[in-house]
């Protein structure tokens, strides 16, 4: 039909007279035998064509089908997909702060170790082989790490020994104002070494005085355990009243205040906590907080021990154990004809040489084998192999009055479990708690009350001490000390 359209042709309508209708003529320059259809140009034909075919409905074919569902091998390797970029994730993190930690928890370089001192006499400094000894200092922490001065010792110096012949730790406590002579200098106080010399002072000082081989130094400032609190805590403490959390100024007041031992076994009772969670897992969930941890170390902690590695694990490990500790304390007393800080040279070198042949630190007197002392009262007291068990803890806050204390209620013929410090230092009267639901207990709070001029209290709950149970509690107010 097209071929039709394009061999007729087409000549323009005349301008004069009407042109008579026939067969083959042009109206309007169209042949009179085309339909309006047939001559379309061939776009319009094209389109109409396509028109007429998509109207066309197929009976086979649905035009509301939907696609087809995803086989469950595809949602299996998605899953699998997503398990792996987790898992290629954690990787990253960990190694990342693996490698973080091996450049801020590498072992401090303590040349002092190193050399070959010699104690008295030119003898070499000895300790049990298969021990190990560690001079632990704590220091206030270094606010300008540009001003060449020492930092002031916080606390008193520590020998710890562990391992060995030993089933539990033996710390020797040495105040900071115990008087050790020095080369040169004659005597100084280890405060005074400290300022002078710095930690090498205080080795090459101790290890004449003492003849006690060390095998490891670390430096602690008083804001460690307050800066890993924020990361690794946080850290309840039970009482008469419930539980809390110690905050870190309590933790600072720890180390800082009481007498040696109540600062040590409160040091003690503070680090399983700490320690307990820090393990792979914990850094696997908490990579942010590990590095506060990590960094926490790395500022306030001075040693020649690395923490690189699988090294920090074993450390937490072994610190998240409730343990005893031994502890002694070498005191300095006041000379009446001098008015000088003065060791006695027997009591200190008994000290130094259970460190040095591993033997257990006996105290200086025997006790009753009785567990009877002079009774002030009426001479019914329990025997202490049979007593249930009894803490003093320092409620007030000044320096060796849990220690005080509890000598007096041992001269009394009772037997003490420990000392340590309570969780706040505001107590004004002195508390004896036990346990409600122990007779014996209820005997021993009100035999021990009675002595002190205090009153039994019973609770409902446990009472602890240093992570441990115990029947009776006795915290000490300032009404008993007698300093003021």
């Amino acid at each position: 039909m097209l071929s039709d359209v394009a061999s007729v042709p087409l000549e323009a309508p005349r301008t004069g007279g009407r042109q008579p209708d026939g067969p083959g003529t042009v109206q309007g320059g169209v042949p009179s035998h085309c339909t309006p259809s047939d001559t379309a140009p061939p776009r319009r034909l094209a389109q109409e064509h396509t028109s007429r075919m998509t109207t066309t409905h197929s009976p086979l074919i649905s035009s509301g089908r939907r696609a087809p569902r995803r086989p469950w091998w595809r949602w299996l390797g998605i899953a699998l997909g997503i398990a792996l970029l987790v898992v290629v994730v954690a990787g990253v993190l960990a190694g990342v702060l693996w490698a973080y930690s091996w450049v801020r928890l590498g072992p401090d370089q303590l040349t002092v170790l190193e050399e070959d001192l010699t104690a008295r006499g030119g003898e070499p400094p000895r300790a049990p082989a298969d021990a190990t000894t560690y001079l632990v200092m704590v220091t206030e922490p270094v606010r300008d790490p540009t001003v060449p001065t020492q930092p002031a010792l916080a606390a008193p110096v520590l020998l710890v020994q562990v391992g060995g012949p030993r089933t539990e730790p033996a710390v020797v406590a040495l105040p900071e104002n115990l008087p050790v002579a020095r080369e040169g200098d004659g005597l100084l106080t280890l405060q005074q070494i400290q300022a002078a010399g710095g930690p090498d002072g205080i080795v090459r000082a101790l290890t004449d005085y003492t003849s006690v081989a060390l095998d490891h130094l670390v430096i602690a400032t008083t804001e460690l355990l307050p800066e890993l609190l924020g990361p690794l805590g946080p850290v309840e403490r039970c009482g008469v009243t419930g539980c809390r959390e110690i905050t870190a100024d309590e933790v600072r007041g720890a180390v800082t205040q009481g007498s040696a031992e109540e600062r040590i076994r409160s040091v003690v009772d503070v680090l399983p906590d700490l320690a307990g969670d820090l393990d792979v897992g914990f850094v696997m969930r908490h990579p942010l907080v590990t590095r506060r941890a990590i960094d926490a170390l790395a500022d306030e902690l001075i040693t020649d021990v690395s923490l690189r590695g699988r090294a920090l694990f074993d450390l937490a490990e072994a610190f998240a154990v409730p343990t005893d500790v031994e502890v002694v304390t070498i005191e300095a007393e006041t000379d009446p004809d001098t008015s000088e800080l003065i060791v006695l040279p027997e009591r200190a070198e008994l000290r130094f040489a259970q460190l040095r042949d591993g033997l257990p630190l006996v105290p200086d007197e025997p006790e009753d084998p009785d567990g009877l002392d002079d009774d002030p009262f009426d001479g019914t007291r329990t025997p202490a192999e049979d007593q249930p068990t009894l803490a003093v803890v320092n409620g007030a806050g000044v320096a060796g009055l849990a220690g005080d204390i509890a000598a007096r209620i041992e001269a009394a013929g009772f037997a003490v479990l420990g000392t340590g410090n309570a969780p706040t230092f505001d107590r004004e009267v002195t508390e004896v708690a036990y346990d409600q639901d122990d007779s014996d207990a209820q005997e021993l709070a009100e035999q021990v009350a009675d002595l002190l001029r205090a009153v039994p209290v019973p609770v409902p709950t446990t009472l602890s001490f240093e992570a441990e149970p115990v029947a009776v509690l006795v915290t000490v107010g300032a009404d008993l000390d007698e300093s003021e």
